[in-house]
C-alpha cells in the first residue's frame, strides 16, 4: 500500500518514472522490504557460514518466489 505522500509525489512522467520506481525498490514501500533490508536480514543470519551461503540462500529465496508467481500468473492466462 502507499502512503498518501507517497501518492501525492508519483512522477506520471516516463524520465522521472524509471528513478521513482527504483528508489521503492531499494527503500521498500509500506510493509514491503526494499533490498537493503533484505540484505541486512541475510547478512545477519549466523546459520549461514559465510557470505557464499548467505549470497546463494537469498538467490535460492527469491528464485523460488519469481518461479511462482509466474507459474500462478500463467496458471491464471490459461485458466482464462
Amino acid at each position: 500500500m502507499l502512503r498518501p505522500s507517497s501518492i501525492a509525489t508519483f512522477p506520471l512522467s516516463t524520465p522521472r518514472l524509471l528513478p521513482f520506481l527504483l528508489q521503492r525498490a531499494i527503500d521498500g514501500i509500506a510493509s514491503l522490504q526494499g533490498a537493503k533490508q533484505l540484505v541486512a536480514t541475510y547478512r545477519e543470519n549466523a546459520d549461514l557460514p559465510h557470505d557464499e551461503a548467505r549470497l546463494r540462500s537469498l538467490l535460492r529465496h527469491e528464485l523460488s518466489k519469481s518461479f511462482a508467481s509466474g507459474f500462478v500468473t500463467g496458471l491464471g492466462g490459461v485458466l482464462a
